[in-house]
């Protein structure tokens, strides 16, 4: 298995795991009422975007060529850190 592929396997289940998380987010978004709705629903767009845009980096990643690759994978790796890092502040602020 490539390092390509064993990249984008944990972007996948990356992906999963945060799906997971943003169906629970959503159903203490349902529980909550006034300003702290409106304040989980902020956060629940930012994780929805934040996950979408992993989605958009894990086909790229199926996408590209070996070259590509090679100039892309420093560049995704740091890309994914930091949706991770702003998934945590995003999840830890409201749990």
């Amino acid at each position: 298995m490539t390092l390509q592929e064993m990249f984008a396997q944990q972007l996948e289940a990356q992906i999963k795991e945060w799906e997971k998380q943003t169906g629970d987010f959503k159903a203490k978004v349902e529980k909550a009422g006034g300003q702290v709705r409106a304040e989980y629903e902020k956060s629940l767009k930012t994780l929805e975007e934040k996950t979408d845009q992993a989605v958009d980096m894990h086909s790229q990643v199926q996408q590209a060529n070996e070259a590509a690759w090679k100039d892309m994978k420093a560049s995704t790796t740091r890309a994914l850190e930091e949706l991770k890092k702003g998934w945590e502040e995003a999840i830890t602020r409201y749990t």
